[in-house]
């Protein structure tokens, strides 16, 4: 994308961001083109320039990004600008913040458990959501509680790495893809990241981590770790 090949409502689009420094990085965009991860740190001050892409991207602005060489060509480097074909996808309305009485509801009715792992948390630690990645479906208009789920950050973490990194679904964007993922629903799953996989996360927690230790020293004894362990033990029967 050429320097001034941006029309007019998306400039004014961008011009409406209130998020500095998401609006810094796609005026740069504007400005030049493209904008590579080294000029956005040294010249520009931006300590984390992937921050600022997704920061941008979750306000519906399609980032891209390809591979350049630095400067001195010693590293390859990103370098970032618009698909403008895809600059305004319908139902992409931004990322919005969850209003608190909507994250009241939903740690009720999790009762302080993670919806992947099952383990307790503080209500301070798990974090709200979306049963469909915002960068598949967008926001909705209105907030539905059926979109949100409450997951730990360990577990939150795991669902950004498998959908970003392992699921084609992130590229083909079917939000009904997503409902039938471990993911997306993880008490009634057909899949995993489309994958015909199944897994169980199971956390010991204050008492019960005693049972783990016996359990583990079973594992030990046997020369298996405890998931092959437990394992056997299905398969055993």
């Amino acid at each position: 994308m050429a320097r001034g090949d941006i029309p007019a409502d998306v400039r004014k689009r961008i011009a409406e961001v209130r998020n500095q420094r998401a609006r810094r990085l796609l005026e740069l965009i504007v400005e030049h083109g493209e904008v590579t991860t080294e000029q956005l740190t040294s010249q520009y001050g931006y300590n984390h320039p992937p921050r600022a892409k997704k920061d941008a991207t979750d306000l519906g602005f399609p980032i891209v990004s390809r591979t350049v060489s630095s400067k001195d060509g010693s590293r390859r480097i990103s370098a970032y600008s618009l698909d403008l074909d895809a600059a305004f996808v319908e139902g992409r309305f931004g990322r919005r913040a969850i209003p608190k009485a909507t994250r009241a509801e939903l740690l009720r009715r999790a009762d302080g458990r993670c919806a992947v792992c099952g383990a307790v948390y503080a209500d301070r630690v798990l974090q709200v959501d979306h049963r469909v990645p915002y960068e598949v479906a967008g926001e909705s208009d209105a907030v539905d509680l059926a979109n949100f789920q409450m997951l730990c950050p360990s577990c939150n973490r795991s669902k950004s790495w498998t959908c970003e990194r392992d699921c084609p679904n992130w590229i083909g964007r079917d939000p009904s893809l997503c409902l039938t993922c471990l993911w997306g629903s993880p008490d009634r799953y057909e899949h995993v990241a489309t994958r015909g996989r199944r897994q169980v996360t199971v956390v010991w927690d204050g008492e019960d981590v005693a049972a783990y230790e016996r359990l583990a020293a079973r594992a030990t004894a046997r020369g298996q770790d405890v998931a092959t362990y437990l394992r056997n033990l299905v398969d055993d029967e």
